[in-house]
Formats: structure tokens, C-alpha cells, sequence
């Protein structure tokens, strides 16, 4: 194998941990906004999902 396609292999692969990562967040943060039974904890779990689309929107994200 050549260098060039040890190195891409090596992207491909960190690129698929960071969506997993990032997508694996997100959906922690919606089944904790959903099962909260505290209100105020439900609010922050939806305020940090809304803050998380707020940052990926205004630079023009990829995952958006």
C-alpha cells in the first residue's frame, strides 16, 4: 500500500468517529430533554440542542 492511501484510509476513518461522536450527542440530548422529569433540567438539555443548531447553522455547517 502506498502512503496516499494509508492516509486516506486513516480520514475516512477519524471523519466516521467524529459523525458518530457528534451525531451520538444529539440524540443523547434529545432522550434527555424528552425523559427529564425536572423542568428546568428539560430546559437546559433543549437550550443546549438549540445552541448546538445556532452554531452549525450561522457558519453554514456541514451536518445541517
Amino acid at each position: 500500500m502506498s502512503w496516499a492511501t494509508i492516509i486516506t484510509i486513516i480520514v475516512i476513518t477519524v471523519l466516521c468517529i467524529i459523525a458518530s461522536v457528534f451525531f451520538s450527542v444529539k440524540r443523547r440530548l434529545d432522550k434527555k430533554s424528552r425523559d427529564e422529569e425536572n423542568p428546568e433540567l428539560r430546559q437546559a438539555y433543549q437550550e443546549i440542542r438549540r445552541q448546538i443548531d445556532r452554531g452549525h447553522s450561522a457558519s453554514g455547517g456541514f451536518f445541517v
